[in-house]
């Protein structure tokens, strides 16, 4: 199945930004549990992580949305 044209996006693309979102903060938030031995509490302990999963989830939103339709990265659609 292929992806939508390049320099667009569907709902699809959001939703897996959604999750790849989550999904960061689960596992930073594990790492540092695992790495500190404390589970962060404050909202500064937060913070970076929060960051840490809106930049993952952009990331994949603008990787889907330079992509093209033959899911090949920064290449022009072919005619």
């Amino acid at each position: 199945m292929k992806n939508a044209k390049q320099f667009s996006l569907s709902i699809k693309d959001g939703i897996k930004g959604l999750i790849t979102a989550v999904l960061t903060v689960i596992v930073t938030m594990l790492l540092s549990l695992l790495n500190t031995g404390v589970f962060p509490m404050t909202l500064e302990a937060w913070k970076p992580i929060l960051m840490a999963s809106v930049g993952a989830g952009l990331a994949y939103i603008l990787k889907n949305w330079l992509t093209n339709s033959d899911d090949k990265f920064l290449t022009k659609e072919q005619q």
